[in-house]
């Protein structure tokens, strides 16, 4: 997997892709005479659809039961999805994606290396209906407009010249949760319906790789475990909550709740979460870059409880069925929160919050977040043991898994997880 961007890398990708995306698009525009489409789509018209997100694993995460209800409505179609390397995996056991195509952003080098080799598959399925899922990126409305001669569908922003590019342009207004924001997009291909299932689907491998890194890490069946993720995505290292506070949690969530502690992250940030280790008192798993990312999310399926910061593991241990408390400062959970009745989105708003917002590129000035440092310690664990402990201190049973096996179907020489990884 190529190394995680840096916070100054990303302010330049997005200074390229804003100045010299608008002159592109309008160009491309111009020339394949993107007029808007009045007329319905028939469905049985559709036979190859391309779905575009490329930053945020939590945003992809998010789209899943978006895929499958195209899927339901488009029963003839094939779709693919297109994102970015670090995403590489999350889809690869979903049945209702026939192909995912990926770009390498992590430096403008492999970039152009890597648009270049998968821009001619793309235009080579000539895709009947595009949707691009990014919510401000030129670089993916360039993408639809070269990889489409059909119904190209995404965000209107008044802000941006990316709708040029589509030929049934959406209006972008952050009114709702971005998954309810997403799903107007769909909606706008006329897929109505229930929303499928979001669960990410497994393989046993994945499973089995969990499982086997709870035993090597001395947690048996009977443990009250939580996963403390310390780490963030490269949308500024702002987002983090300081390590000594998940130090201090996680040493009272041991201490007074008698929970085990895993403290998760990618191989980057085994600093940062060894920081977060030796700031404790009580013993700490060391996950940093210990699982697949799919291995992750069977290992959330396993455990009671998420601790994070605003990134796409809290949307994966919701996906997974599992509690997700999540930290927001620079963003707010009104768009990014856990879903769920059961999780806990922990927010003191000030005056500047949130920052980092999709109508500015996610690119902020702050340089010093004091939104997150206003979130103490004593919030989050009071939080925590007055939703999932009782009286006693001991766990609510309906919170308590079992780490017992899903259901399983044989699926290309492995076997496929179909239900939740764990069941309470």
């Amino acid at each position: 997997m190529p190394p995680r961007r840096n916070d100054q890398y990303l302010r330049w990708e997005r200074a390229i892709d804003r100045y010299a995306g608008a002159p592109l698009i309008q160009a491309l525009a111009l020339l394949k005479h993107s007029d808007p489409r009045r007329e319905a789509i028939e469905a049985s018209e559709i036979r190859r659809i391309l779905a575009i997100k490329l930053h945020g694993i939590g945003n992809v995460v998010l789209l899943l039961p978006l895929i499958r209800r195209l899927k339901k409505h488009f029963q003839g179609a094939e779709i693919d999805f297109l994102t970015l390397w670090t995403n590489k995996g999350l889809f690869e056991a979903v049945d209702e994606i026939r192909k995912t195509h990926y770009v390498d952003a992590s430096a403008v080098h492999h970039l152009v290396s890597s648009t270049v080799r998968v821009l001619p598959c793309l235009r080579k399925r000539s895709y009947d209906l595009v949707i691009d899922f990014e919510q401000f990126a030129y670089f993916s409305a360039l993408l639809s407009l070269l990889a489409c001669r059909g119904t190209r569908v995404g965000f209107l922003n008044p802000a941006h010249l990316r709708h040029l590019a589509y030929t049934i342009p959406v209006t972008y207004s952050e009114t709702e949760h971005m998954a309810g924001i997403f799903e107007r997009l769909v909606r706008a291909v006329g897929a109505e319906g229930p929303q499928g299932s979001g669960r990410i689907t497994l393989r046993r491998s994945h499973e089995d790789e969990a499982l086997a890194f709870l035993d090597a890490s001395g947690i048996r069946s009977g443990d009250a475990v939580v996963v403390l993720h310390p780490g963030s995505s490269p949308n500024l290292t702002l987002r983090r909550w300081p390590p000594e506070r998940f130090a201090r949690l996680g040493d009272r969530l041991a201490e007074q709740l008698g929970m085990k502690i895993v403290v998760s992250g990618g191989r980057e940030e085994e600093e940062l979460v060894r920081s977060v280790i030796d700031y404790m008192t009580a013993p700490a798993v060391n996950g940093a870059g210990q699982l697949s990312l799919l291995g992750f999310a069977a290992l959330c399926g396993h455990c009671e409880l998420l601790v994070g910061n605003d990134t796409g593991p809290i949307q994966i241990a919701t996906s997974m069925g599992t509690p997700a408390v999540g930290l927001y400062g620079p963003n707010t959970p009104f768009l990014y929160g856990p879903l769920g009745p059961d999780s806990i989105s922990v927010y003191n708003q000030t005056t500047c919050s949130p920052c980092l917002r999709n109508v500015n590129r996610k690119i902020s000035r702050c340089t010093h977040a004091r939104c997150l440092e206003a979130i103490g310690v004593d919030q989050v664990f009071s939080q925590i043991k007055n939703k999932y402990f009782d009286w006693d201190g001991d766990l609510i049973i309906r919170f308590k898994k079992q780490r017992i096996s899903g259901t399983y179907e044989d699926a290309q020489n492995d076997t496929k997880i179909m239900a939740t990884a764990s069941q309470p």
